[in-house]
């Protein structure tokens, strides 16, 4: 699976409205720790 923070922002909305429809129920913790890291990654810049 790709990696968020190597994509655009605009990709990066996507992927994660994408993991959840599809996978947040499954990869909660996943999806969790993926989504505090583009939050991080986008205060950052």
């Amino acid at each position: 699976m790709t990696d968020p923070k190597f994509m655009t922002p605009p990709h990066r909305r996507a992927y994660l409205t994408h993991l959840n429809r599809c996978k947040v129920m499954d990869n909660y913790p996943e999806y969790a720790r993926q989504l505090d890291d583009v939050v991080i990654d986008d205060a950052r810049n």
